[in-house]
């Protein structure tokens, strides 16, 4: 086995990893709504007498979702780059045309808040959005 084949199956495992956190990240993005759902549920079947201590258990267990989501997309990520630096030295071993025509839907991203936003936007935009709703129910129960 040449380098070059040597290069390719880890690139197909890095790529495999990235696609299993794929899942994961989504899971627990699931289980984050899921969560938040049910949690706002019980405090309008409650007529808002309970309800402070159920919100205050939602948006808690939301942060700390959101903390295990960060994690696991920096592991995400740094898998990546790893695909990505793997990639590039097979373009510079190989035939670039080959490699040229699978690169051609990659658009190249110009600065770092414009990567950080492609990394982390989803993310910040789904537990945002949640958050903010139950803060936003919270204080009307309050």
């Amino acid at each position: 086995m040449n380098e070059e084949d040597k290069l390719l199956k880890i690139l197909e495992i890095e790529t495999n990893r990235v696609n299993h956190l794929d899942t994961i990240l989504f899971n627990i993005k699931v289980w984050t709504t899921t969560l938040g759902i049910v949690m706002i549920g019980f405090v309008f079947e409650n007529k808002f007498k309970e309800g402070t201590t159920f919100l205050l258990l939602a948006i808690g267990a939301t942060i700390i979702f959101f903390l295990i989501d960060i994690y696991f997309r920096k592991i995400q990520l740094r898998h990546n780059k790893n695909t990505t630096e793997i990639r590039r030295y097979l373009k510079s071993i190989g035939d670039v045309e080959v490699w040229d025509k699978l690169w051609a839907k990659e658009i190249p991203v110009r600065g770092k808040f414009r990567q950080s936003l492609i990394d982390h936007g989803y993310t910040i935009g789904v537990y945002g959005f949640l958050l903010l709703t139950l803060i936003i129910i919270w204080l009307v129960n309050s």
